[in-house]
């Protein structure tokens, strides 16, 4: 039978094209989608300012936290990494040296650094060896000297005296020299200290990033001297000594990357199914001949599923050899607007091709084996005879199936408005719509027919007897009809609900950042701020009260806390004076002025029962280097669920961020003085400061980029699938069109003219599209209005009426471009040859 399957897939040269392309471009974007998660996972940055060290020693950025009560029986962790760069006290050196085989030892520092407006990073001389630099011009830098990398040397002269920004302040240096690498550098460009005015620029006294360590021995030894605090890297793992907040930002994306690749992974299977099947049932005939001649079921079946294997194999074959494509350029259009840092290096290994190829297949041989059920589950006789009739009614099994996917979905969506809250909302949402999509997509037929009765009426007074035709056949031909129309249920379904999601939970994010806030200006230095200059921003005429503004994660150890997420609690730092009168969460206990009365904390009142702990009491923090500090509560607010954050003095919590300072501070004005005015006469103050100064608007506006991180994955998941629903829709429309070459040459027969049928296949289309727009507007607000009205309490999301508005027109004019030219192919040839030579 496997003969017979090739034999009939050559003189089905259409049919077999059209699957192939469903099943090759649903098996490059599960491959595509693999490899985002696989990139994920991996998150590897190969080292580049440490490079030529063998191995590296660096700070543990990751430790187990307790999922379950430690107090209990049953003692369950996870793995958790840290927010901020894990410090290491420059003593360990010494512990490092004492290691057989160990030949030197040399401290790495990074910090900030700024040259007009060219970003840079700052080191000490002693670690350009690392890379390796190697001077080009001059000499190593001594007291009050640097040395220029060469990318950030042009136009400047050894001898030079140049005003770079470090700690929020001007200072000047002289050019010692210019040093050369090899080694790609793909961030800011490097900056040489000579050792001692690095160490007075570096924010954190004593210690350093890491160290580079040249040894003839087994690094492993090095671990076991210094235990489990550190970590001793080695190869390209290397680089998460160098790069820990970009790799830990990229691991953050799993979730996202999951949740919109389970999203696709499932659309494609889906769209590749409903291909094949609708391929299937155009030959139900063929199949029930092959019964009535002594074909066997199990023979059959054998037949469809050999062709469903060639398929699926010569698909895979191609997307095996373009699968990565799709992937990498996904991957760079992220690093492009800022999701994914540049250090990250792309994966698509064996395993995401693996899956493309084991799910691709098995989607086919299950979709033909369903579609070839019923010809090969009756007698021959009544499988010829049900062949020649049209079936318009839907399966026990679909109306099972759609139940299942109806409850489930609201089961979701109860589940996720009721319970969950805050970002993680979106999360539980999104999967949603796909549910009602593929619930719609098992009782499409019936939709088909209800909607159709509903619109027989106006599209008869309308469009005439083209009309009229055109329901007949939708009519008619449910079955047909809906297979059309289900790409485009899932296009307008999961492409609004998804991008809604995302413009809902955003707005929701930026209000409850702004509620929060009462400050009406904010100034910022990427290189931190002076003691002077947060002074001279007090003493500012308008200004009511200015303060320090850090942000960073932390995680509750004592007591136990349960469910903490894997990045841990947002934290913001402020100045105990001014983070009453900068903080408009309503203070329910305690008062937020004692935060100046030096290490102390305010919980989200939420927090704080969750902890059985009041103000008074003391909790232990660790903050976001891995230090952990006991501290006790002064004071519970009450935030907006779902986006609480843990208040500290920005002292503490500046201490134990990467940088080591606060890098902007909020300002509140005075009564009677606008925003506009304290921003100019800020800006005046500090004119010849390496600060930018902004209003309220701008601080808002950089909640809203980091916001966007997530957002993005899904846009761009979104626009893959959207990619592939076109084509699969075009195909769909086509290949149903194609075939219709018998019907059009009998209509011709019968007095109809060619352009009556082209306004009859049109008016097809118009209703194929409206149907899945509605059928798919009805999926998406399935799951849009419930969210809304949990974070926003309003029925309808937030976000442009374009984004709809292009979803329904791209519909339409799909759905009439699908059907309208293959028609017209149809159509060129004689109605007495069309019926003659049938399909």
């Amino acid at each position: 039978m496997f003969s017979l399957a090739l034999h009939s897939l050559r003189h089905r040269a259409g049919t077999f094209v059209a699957t192939l392309i469903a099943a090759y471009l649903g098996a490059v974007l599960i491959a595509a989608c693999g490899g985002l998660v696989e990139t994920s996972l991996r998150s590897e940055a190969p080292p580049q300012r440490l490079a030529a060290a063998p191995a590296v020693v660096a700070g543990e950025q990751r430790f187990e936290i307790a999922k379950r009560d430690p107090a209990g029986d049953k003692k369950r962790t996870r793995t958790v990494t840290l927010a901020e760069r894990v410090h290491l006290d420059r003593d360990v050196a010494d512990a490092i040296s004492g290691v057989d085989g160990v030949r030197s030892v040399i401290p790495y520092v990074s910090f900030p650094a700024r040259y007009g407006n060219t970003d840079l990073i700052g080191h000490s001389w002693e670690s350009a060896g690392l890379t390796p630099y190697k001077l080009r011009d001059g000499r190593a830098p001594q007291t009050g000297e640097v040395v220029l990398d060469t990318s950030n040397a042009r136009g400047i002269h050894l001898g030079d005296t140049i005003e770079l920004a470090v700690q929020g302040t001007i200072e000047q240096f002289r050019v010692a020299g210019v040093a050369t690498t090899s080694q790609d550098i793909s961030e800011s460009a490097d900056v040489f200290f000579n050792d001692s005015d690095a160490a007075r620029l570096y924010d954190h006294p004593g210690q350093v990033d890491a160290f580079g360590v040249y040894t003839d021995g087994d690094p492993k030894a090095i671990q076991d001297e210094l235990g489990d605090t550190v970590s001793v890297l080695t190869g390209d793992a290397r680089g998460e000594a160098e790069f820990p907040q970009q790799i830990a930002a990229a691991e953050r994306l799993s979730p996202p990357f999951f949740a919109s690749g389970g999203t696709a992974i499932a659309i494609s299977l889906f769209v590749v199914a409903n291909t094949l099947s609708l391929s299937l049932r155009q030959r139900q005939k063929e199949m029930a001949m092959l019964r009535s001649i002594g074909a066997t079921p199990g023979q059959v079946r054998r037949m469809i599923i050999g062709e469903a294997v060639t398929i699926g194999v010569v698909a895979i074959a191609a997307a095996m050899a373009t699968g990565k494509l799709l992937g990498s350029a996904v991957f760079d259009q992220l690093v492009h607007v800022g999701v994914v840092d540049e250090v990250i290096q792309y994966h698509q290994g064996v395993v995401p091709m693996a899956a493309a190829a084991v799910s691709t297949v098995l989607a086919m041989i299950g979709a033909a084996l369903i579609a070839a059920r019923r010809v090969t589950a009756v007698k021959p006789t009544e499988a010829l005879l049900e062949s020649a009739i049209t079936q318009r009614g839907v399966s026990r099994f679909r109306i099972i199936g759609a139940l299942v996917c109806f409850v489930g979905g609201g089961v979701f969506i109860f589940f996720a408005s009721a319970v969950v809250t805050g970002p993680e909302m979106v999360a539980m949402a999104g999967p949603v719509v796909l549910l009602w999509c593929v619930g719609i997509a098992m009782i499409s037929p019936v939709v088909v027919q209800v909607a159709e009765l509903l619109l027989r009426k106006p599209v008869q007074v309308l469009t005439g007897v083209p009309g009229w035709l055109a329901l007949a056949n939708t009519r008619i031909s449910a079955i047909r009809v809906a297979s059309a129309v289900i790409p485009i249920v899932l296009a307008v379904g999961v492409t609004t609900a998804n991008i809604y999601l995302q413009t809902t939970q955003k707005a929701v994010s930026q209000k409850a950042f702004a509620d929060d806030l009462r400050a009406g200006a904010v100034v910022a230095s990427p290189t931190g701020f002076s003691a002077d200059t947060l002074q001279q921003i007090q003493r500012t005429k308008g200004v009511a009260q200015a303060s320090d503004y850090v942000t960073s994660s932390v995680f509750v150890m004592s007591p136990f806390l349960g469910n903490q997420k894997r990045t841990g609690i947002p934290a913001v730092g402020l100045d105990g004076q001014a983070a009453e009168e900068l903080n408009a969460a309503r203070v329910v206990e305690g008062d937020l002025k004692k935060l100046a009365e030096g290490v102390s904390v305010a919980l989200p009142d939420v927090l704080a029962a969750e902890m059985h702990r009041k103000v008074g009491d003391k909790v232990t923090l660790r903050l976001g280097d891995g230090r952990d500090v006991t501290m006790p509560i002064v004071a519970t607010l009450d935030q907006r669920e779902g986006y609480e954050q843990i208040v500290l003095p920005s002292s503490l919590l500046a201490e134990h961020t990467t940088l080591g300072a606060a890098q902007k501070v909020l300002v509140k004005t005075a009564p009677g003085v606008s925003d506009e005015e304290v921003v100019s006469r800020i800006q005046a103050t500090l004119k010849d400061a390496p600060v930018t100064v902004g209003n309220r608007e701008k601080l808002i506006e950089d909640q809203a980029v980091s916001d966007d991180v997530t957002a993005w994955v899904n846009y761009l998941a979104v626009a893959m699938m959207i990619g592939f629903v076109v084509v699969a829709v075009s195909n769909t429309l086509v290949m149903s069109t194609i075939r219709r070459r018998q019907e059009f040459g009998l209509q011709q027969l019968v007095g109809v003219t060619r352009w009556q049928i082209m306004r009859m296949v049109g008016i097809e289309g118009l209703l194929i599209a409206f149907i899945g727009i509605l059928a798919g507007s009805a999926a998406a607000a399935g799951t849009t209005v419930p969210y809304s009205l949990a974070t926003m309490n309003s029925l309808l999301p937030t976000g442009p009426p374009a984004v709809y508005a292009t979803a329904v027109l791209g519909a339409v004019g799909l759905g009439i471009i699908s059907v309208t030219i293959p028609a017209w192919v149809a159509t060129r040839s004689r109605p007495v040859e069309a019926v003659a030579v049938g399909d």
